[in-house]
C-alpha cells in the first residue's frame, strides 16, 4: 500500500514511545495530521515476521508514522522524497515538543477551527505545487548532505 518506508532509531522517537506524553504535531505543516498523537506499536521485540509487520501496519493504519515502543519510528508514504521529508518533520516536531516540556511550558494545541483552516481552498495547493515545494526541500537537504 506504500511505496517508501524509513525506519530510524531516533532518540526522541524512542523517548516519546515510552512516555505517557504523546508525540503530537505542533508545527503548522504537521498539526492537522499528528495533533492527536503519533500512534505507538507497543509490542516488544523486533519486527522480524510477517505477523509482526502486519501488526505494525494495523497500528500505522492510514497514518504516515508510527513509533515503535522503546525502539524508534517508521514513516511510510507514497514516495522516497515524501517519506524522507516526513521523517524530518517528525524529528522537528519531537524537538519542539521536547523543548516545550523541558521548559515546563504548557502545550497549546491548535483549535479545531485552526486545523480546519488548513483544509480551506486558500491553503489547498495543486499537486504540481506540492511536488515543487517538496522538490525544493529535497534539494536543500541533498545539498546539505553533499557539503558534509
Amino acid at each position: 500500500d506504500v511505496h517508501s518506508v524509513v525506519h530510524s532509531h531516533s532518540r526522541l522517537s524512542r523517548i516519546f514511545s515510552l512516555s505517557k506524553r504523546k508525540l503530537r504535531g505542533l508545527l503548522t505543516s504537521s498539526a492537522p495530521e499528528w495533533q492527536s498523537g503519533v500512534p505507538v506499536y507497543r509490542e516488544g521485540g523486533l519486527v522480524t515476521s510477517r505477523q509482526r509487520g502486519d501488526a505494525v501496519a494495523r497500528v500505522l493504519s492510514n497514518e504516515s508514522a508510527v513509533l515503535l515502543r522503546g525502539h524508534g519510528d517508521v514513516i511510510a508514504t507514497g514516495s522516497v522524497t515524501g517519506t524522507v521529508l516526513k521523517a524530518i518533520t517528525l524529528k522537528q516536531n519531537a524537538d519542539v515538543l521536547n523543548e516545550l516540556l523541558a521548559h515546563g511550558d504548557e502545550i497549546e494545541l491548535w483549535s479545531d477551527e485552526a486545523l480546519a483552516a488548513w483544509a480551506t481552498p486558500q491553503h489547498s495547493i495543486s499537486r504540481e505545487a506540492q511536488e515543487a515545494m517538496a522538490g525544493r526541500a529535497w534539494d536543500y537537504y541533498e545539498a546539505r548532505v553533499r557539503t558534509r
